[in-house]
């Protein structure tokens, strides 16, 4: 993986449907903070984007470390 890509976190990576790219949950944690991140590579790991920090919608649940990246039952993808 190039710099900056951290790669999975335990949870299981998701594969989308629309075009079989790989999308990924890590975390980044430094002395004071922990952010959390979507990468994605559309080649099976040859190249890599980085995506983020995923952020919780306002009123929403907070996001923590290692989150997961899932589908809904509407179909709305979701990493949190």
């Amino acid at each position: 993986m190039r710099q900056g890509i951290i790669g999975p976190s335990k949870n299981k990576p998701l594969i989308l449907p629309e075009d079989q790219s790989l999308l990924c949950a890590s975390t980044a944690t430094s002395f004071q903070a922990t952010a959390s991140y979507v990468e994605r590579t559309p080649d099976f790991g040859r190249h890599w984007t980085r995506h983020g920090p995923i952020v919780a919608e306002e009123g929403g649940p907070m996001g923590g470390a290692d989150p997961t990246i899932y589908y809904t039952d509407d179909g709305t993808l979701v990493a949190g």
